[in-house]
């Protein structure tokens, strides 16, 4: 029992550190200023109680090359855009690049993005109750596929909740975008 509770906690501590970390990222991804091209996209998505798979269709020929060499100057991001919380799941979501079929998603993965909150919204609404948009620098998540000869066509993202969501747990993505960012930082 003492055993099972020191895992539990031992997970719980590396979640908190995992979205303190996601959420710097997000802030630094963020502050940029420079061309934007999409390298693929898709959407809208409904995430609600259960891991869902998404395919982002490619917008450009020979992506995977881009990924993997990005210029000095270039950074590779995963965007999240649009996400209305219609009903708060009170959990965290995992977000994973290319989670392998069948795997089971987990922090420890190689193509762990970083983590989603769909937790109370940002303002008081019965309806639609958030809109916003999140942000994941790829470019360690990107080396650790390709290291694991995991990074291939079609490109995937998954998001699976992290715990038991609310019953009625739902939000939207309007658009998960793949996008190449050239330019510095503000």
């Amino acid at each position: 029992m003492r055993e099972r509770c020191f895992k539990t906690s031992s997970w719980a501590v590396l979640l908190v550190v995992m979205s303190f970390i996601t959420a710097l990222s997000q802030t630094s991804a963020r502050q940029h200023s420079g061309h934007r091209e999409i390298l693929a996209a898709a959407g809208p998505v409904t995430i609600k109680t259960e891991s869902m798979r998404v395919a982002l269709k490619p917008l450009s020929e020979a992506i995977l090359p881009r990924l993997l060499s990005p210029k000095r100057d270039q950074q590779i991001v995963l965007k999240l855009d649009g996400i209305e919380i219609k009903q708060p799941a009170e959990v965290l979501y995992q977000v994973i690049l290319n989670l392998r079929e069948g795997a089971v998603p987990s922090p420890g993965v190689p193509g762990f993005v970083g983590t989603l909150d769909l937790f109370q919204p940002e303002q008081d609404s019965k309806q639609v109750i958030s809109r916003r948009s999140r942000t994941y620098p790829l470019t360690g998540v990107l080396d650790r596929l390709q290291a694991r000869r995991q990074l291939s066509e079609p490109l995937t993202v998954t998001i699976a909740p992290l715990g038991k969501p609310a019953d009625k747990a739902e939000a939207t993505v309007a658009r998960v975008e793949l996008v190449l960012e050239t330019g510095k930082p503000d």
